[in-house]
């Protein structure tokens, strides 16, 4: 058998129901290195559900362009354990790039990457950050979204967000307004001492 033909089934094998044939075509594949690269891209924006995500993890393996590349679009996949996977996976390629494609990637994101993008703004404590969480912030409609952004602004010290995140004391959800009197104490408590972001 051709190392093509064996690339092919073991991509197809990703394809497949049964999580035992999906973990060996996945080390098997990963075992052949970069040449399984654009077979594997193909992959995660073509293949049904499990080979997209198992693609993904494969991917995320290798230091390559190619690969981040791939990931970086997969922000926006409608296969949101794809999605949620590249947004964790992308830090690792760099922190300037994968900085700059989450904050394109924010607005159109679905919902469970957006969290997964949110939660890695806040690690990487970059203030570039702060202007997209507040636009998304104003015009999100998923409390989970808000609370997460609320959050996010809290701790990225976003002093010039404490009257919109204010605004949102009286939301109907409990977790916003929890998120939002912490990110108040601390935004408040920093106002006086520090420089306003």
């Amino acid at each position: 058998m051709t190392e093509t033909v064996t690339t092919n089934e073991l991509i197809n094998a990703l394809g497949s129901s049964d999580i035992q044939v999906r973990v060996q075509a996945k080390n098997m594949l990963a075992e052949h290195g970069p040449a399984v690269i654009e077979p594997l891209i193909e992959a995660l924006h073509h293949g049904n559900r499990y080979q997209s995500y198992e693609a993904a993890n494969i991917l995320a393996l290798f230091n390559d362009p190619r690969c981040f590349e791939a990931l970086a679009q997969a922000l926006s996949s409608s296969n949101v354990m794809v999605a949620q996977y590249a947004a964790r996976s992308l830090p690792a390629y760099g922190r300037e790039i994968a900085l700059q494609r989450f904050i394109a990637s924010l607005p159109c994101a679905p919902l469970l990457a957006q969290i997964q993008i949110i939660e890695s703004l806040k690690e990487m404590g970059d203030e570039r950050a702060v202007e997209p969480l507040i636009l998304l912030l104003q015009v999100t409609e998923a409390a989970m979204v808000r609370y997460s952004v609320i959050e996010a602004l809290g701790v990225l010290g976003a002093t010039r967000a404490i009257d919109l995140i204010r605004s949102f004391e009286n939301d109907p959800n409990r977790h916003v307004r929890d998120r939002v009197r912490r990110a108040l104490e601390q935004l408040e408590a920093s106002y006086g001492t520090a420089a306003v972001c």
